[in-house]
């Protein structure tokens, strides 16, 4: 049986968009979050609303874990991570 410890606590972190219908009508080709701080590693959010065209992937929302400080890394390192996505939806219908 094997039995995985973990270094670091989990580290949570909240993107909040007002009004992401406005997103995809204004056409903004990618939104960053701000930049946070989980086990030991800076990361941000990187969100396009229309899709991300370079990787293939119009008219599909695309969000992206972004690490910030790679620079800082030794060659050849790498970061294994659990990553979990809650999306929290509040539609509003107009009444007449």
């Amino acid at each position: 049986m094997f039995i995985s410890k973990r270094k670091h606590e989990p580290a949570h972190y909240m993107l909040k968009i007002e009004s992401f219908s406005l997103l995809s009508e204004v056409k903004t080709s990618k939104i960053e979050s701000d930049v946070f701080e989980a086990c030991g590693h800076k990361w941000r959010l990187d969100l396009y609303a229309n899709g991300n065209n370079e990787e293939n992937g119009a008219n599909h929302i695309a969000l992206y874990v972004v690490i910030c400080d790679s620079k800082s890394c030794p060659k050849g390192w790498e970061v294994c991570v659990d990553v979990c996505f809650f999306l929290y939806i509040i539609t509003y219908i107009k009444t007449m």
